[in-house]
C-alpha cells in the first residue's frame, strides 16, 4: 500500500508501528487500540516536533502539505495532521508498507 493514501486506523497503525519499531510491535499488537496519531493533536505533535516535520496548511480546500527537515521526504494530506503522519511513516519504512491487519482498520 502506497504511503500516499494511508489515512485514518491504517494510518494510525503504520505511526504506532514506527514508534514501536518493528519487532517489538508484533508482541504489542492488538494488546490495546491504537492511538488516533492522525486525528489528535497531543499524540502527533510530540512526532513532529522529534523527527523535525513541518506543514503548511492548504489554503481554500487545497492538501496541506509536510515534509521532513533535511530529506527529501514530503506529503500531502487533507490535515496537517495526516500529511504529517504520512511524513513520518515514510521516513521509517519508505514509500510502501504493507496492508494492515483487518483489525486495524
Amino acid at each position: 500500500m502506497r504511503v500516499a493514501e494511508l489515512e485514518g486506523a491504517t494510518l494510525d497503525y503504520w505511526v504506532h508501528r514506527a514508534l514501536l519499531l518493528g519487532d517489538r510491535f508484533e508482541a504489542a499488537e492488538g494488546a490495546m487500540p491504537v492511538p488516533q496519531y492522525s486525528i489528535d493533536w497531543i499524540l502527533a505533535e510530540p512526532i513532529f516536533e522529534h523527527e523535525q516535520i513541518f506543514f503548511e496548511d492548504g489554503v481554500d480546500g487545497s492538501a496541506c502539505k509536510a515534509w521532513k527537515a533535511n530529506t527529501k521526504i514530503h506529503h500531502t494530506g487533507k490535515t496537517s495532521l495526516i500529511a504529517s503522519m504520512r511524513c513520518f511513516v515514510a521516513s521509517k519504512f519508505g514509500e510502501e508498507v504493507e496492508d494492515a491487519p483487518q483489525n486495524a482498520s
